[in-house]
């Protein structure tokens, strides 16, 4: 029932020494619990590195998903690891965190080999999970012009012909 010693007592050891995932978790439910933000977003922003270096991917997308609830803002400095928290994310059935992550990617990183990559992901999540083939294809033809030589022209070109042959919905 003492909130803020448990706080205090938790955040110098996780500041000094670390911890393991459940006491990072049980800190950021304190966290939670006294309503500090800007602690959650600082600790969750340098726990997702944590996570990542240590191949923890599934925990990462959960601490990805909850810095967006905070801050609708955020996203991973760097390419890579927007890349695969993106492409986890979107394995775990979490559509609208994978398009958040690689919505811009090519604004944030324009020197990425990653961006064929995501834009990929992305035309078929908005294809084969929300059914929105327009703007999927319009996606596609972008990755054509910008990446015509990419070695995902393959896969680019089967999604565009797998939309192609699917019947337009007409409306109800």
């Amino acid at each position: 029932g003492e909130i803020d010693m448990a706080y205090d007592a938790m955040r110098e050891h996780v500041r000094s020494r670390g911890g393991t995932d459940a006491v990072h978790l049980q800190y950021r439910k304190l966290l939670r619990m006294k309503s500090d933000t800007a602690e959650l977003l600082r600790h969750g922003k340098e726990w997702l590195a944590i996570l990542l270096g240590q191949d923890k991917e599934k925990t990462a997308v959960d601490v990805a998903r909850e810095l967006v609830e905070l801050d609708p803002t955020f996203v991973p400095k760097d390419a890579e690891s927007n890349t695969r928290l993106a492409q986890r994310a979107a394995a775990l059935n979490q559509t609208q965190l994978a398009l958040r992550l690689v919505n811009g990617f090519h604004k944030r990183h324009p020197k990425s080999a990653d961006i064929p990559v995501n834009y990929l992901l992305a035309a078929r999540i908005l294809s084969e999970r929300m059914g929105k083939d327009a703007e999927a294809k319009a996606l596609l033809m972008q990755l054509k012009t910008a990446y015509p030589d990419h070695a995902l022209m393959g896969d680019i070109d089967a999604l565009l012909k797998i939309i192609d042959s699917t019947p337009a919905k007409k409306p109800a």
